[in-house]
């Protein structure tokens, strides 16, 4: 791939990567519920995700969703679904004791691991952006390196963005900041999550 190729590749997986979304909430709620690491696991994990996009749209995935128009319904609505529990789970949080945060957090790392690779896969605009954006680059026949580039700038990108804001959220000035904030957070975390499941629904 030419450098100027790649260059526009990761300048839209850039701004794929840093427009708000339920992505951003999700890594603030584990950030500032757990510790830095559940944050960093959570971008970790959806930077996975997005690589099981990057990979599918690759081999054909927009041949997939042509043929079978059902199979992106059903990612859809079970993206609702998880959307809508995420936002119960936030307003329904109860905050941890400082004792236990000390230690490790109040949520496990497992579950923050989860809580990304979900958020990330279930979300069918994922596909249609990588449908979108690697149809102006994959070429028929081309070689293998060329195909694990898209998908490692993609993957590269968007957990280096999510660590990235993990870390600075749970800087030893900041987050304390934050926990004082945090039910406000959850609320205002949950609302956002409620809005983006119902226009995923609604248009």
């Amino acid at each position: 791939m030419e450098y100027s190729a790649w260059l526009s590749l990761a300048a839209v997986c850039v701004l794929g990567a840093v427009m708000p979304g339920p992505s951003l909430f999700l890594v603030l709620h584990h950030t500032v519920s757990g510790t830095r690491w559940n944050g960093i696991m959570a971008g970790i994990s959806h930077g996975l995700g997005i690589g099981v996009y990057a990979v599918l749209t690759v081999v054909g995935l927009s041949m997939v969703l042509e043929q079978f128009p059902w199979v992106f319904a059903i990612v859809k609505y079970l993206g609702v679904a998880f959307l809508l529990w995420l936002a119960w789970k936030a307003l329904n949080h109860q905050p941890g004791i400082e004792e236990g945060r000390a230690i490790g957090g109040d949520i496990p790392l497992k579950e923050s691991f989860w809580s990304g690779l979900m958020i990330s896969f279930l979300n069918p605009k994922i596909a249609i952006f990588f449908i979108a954006l690697f149809s102006q680059f994959v070429v028929a026949d081309e070689s293998w390196k060329h195909d694990s580039i898209l998908v490692g700038t993609a993957v590269i990108i968007d957990i280096t963005w999510y660590c990235l804001i993990a870390t600075v959220l749970s800087h030893s000035a900041l987050l304390p900041k934050l926990r004082k904030k945090e039910p406000l957070i959850h609320k205002i975390s949950a609302a956002a999550l409620v809005i983006v499941a119902a226009r995923t629904v609604f248009l």
